[in-house]
C-alpha cells in the first residue's frame, strides 16, 4: 500500500489524495487483498477490462519474481543471525511504512467527532479486544447508516 500511495498521488500525480482514499475505501469493501482490488479499479477507471487486468498483473507478478528469489535465498541464508535481524529489521520498516501512509491519507478526510468515534470503535475492536476485522467493519458501517438515516430522517 505504500508503494502504491507513493507511485499514484506522490510521484506521478495520477491520483490525489481525496481520490486515493476513496479508490482505497471501495477496495477495502471488496473481498481478496485491498491492494489488488486497488489495481483492479484504478486499471479499469482508465482502460476498462484491459487496463484493470494490467493493472492486477503489473502489481503481481513482481512481487511474485521477487518474493520466490528471496524465498530461494532464505533456504539457503535464513538460519544466520545476520539473515534473521535484517528480517526483523525489515518487518519494523514495513509496519512504519503502512503507518505513515496511512497518516498520510487520513489527513483528507473529514475529522469531526461522529468519524472520530467510529475510527476509535474499529480500533478498539480489532486491536484492543482482538475481534475478527469483518464482523468489526461491518458493524462500524452499519452504526454509521443508521445514524445517517436517523439523521436525514430527522431533517
Amino acid at each position: 500500500m505504500p508503494w502504491t500511495h507513493r507511485m499514484l498521488v506522490e510521484q506521478r500525480h495520477l491520483l490525489t489524495q481525496q481520490e486515493y482514499a476513496e479508490l482505497l475505501g471501495s477496495a477495502h469493501l471488496l473481498p481478496g487483498p485491498s491492494v489488488c482490488n486497488l489495481a483492479i479499479i484504478f486499471g479499469y477507471r482508465h482502460a476498462k477490462i484491459r487496463g484493470a487486468l494490467w493493472s492486477l498483473a503489473g502489481m503481481i507478478l513482481p512481487p511474485v519474481v521477487i518474493v520466490i528469489g528471496l524465498g530461494m535465498l532464505y533456504q539457503h541464508y535464513g538460519s544466520i543471525p545476520a539473515a534473521q535481524s535484517a528480517l526483523k529489521g525489515m518487518a519494523i520498516v514495513s509496519a512504519a511504512m503502512i503507518a505513515h501512509m496511512a497518516l498520510r491519507v487520513t489527513r483528507t478526510l473529514e475529522t469531526n467527532t461522529w468519524n472520530l468515534i467510529l475510527a476509535g470503535t474499529t480500533f478498539a475492536g480489532v486491536a484492543l479486544l482482538k475481534l475478527p476485522l469483518a464482523p468489526v467493519v461491518a458493524a462500524v458501517i452499519s452504526a454509521a447508516l443508521l445514524v445517517r438515516k436517523l439523521k436525514v430522517g430527522a431533517k
